[in-house]
């Protein structure tokens, strides 16, 4: 995995869901992926490490009981904690 990157995996970790909820209700929700690889049978997803803040936050929603529609809404209308691009040299 590239250092600066985060996988999909620790984004589950944070928002406390299963593999196949992340990739169904809340891939949506989080910061476009940067790079996917293909190894075996599956592919790696990675993630910019601003994915953590979003991850947090979708989850802190999820707390406060906002559902997965609101808090889809509050991402387009640019209301999440912004995602930022991997630097390039």
């Amino acid at each position: 995995m590239p250092p600066d990157h985060v996988t999909a995996d620790e984004l589950r970790e944070i928002l406390g869901v299963s593999k196949p909820t992340f990739y169904r209700s809340y891939a949506a929700l989080m910061c476009p992926p940067v790079s996917k690889t293909s190894y075996g049978r599956g592919v790696r997803v990675y993630y910019d490490p601003s994915a953590r803040e979003r991850a947090r936050w979708v989850r802190d929603c999820r707390t406060r009981g906002l559902s997965l529609t609101q808090i889809a809404d509050l991402v387009t209308r640019g209301k999440a904690p912004a995602c930022s691009a991997p630097d390039s040299e």
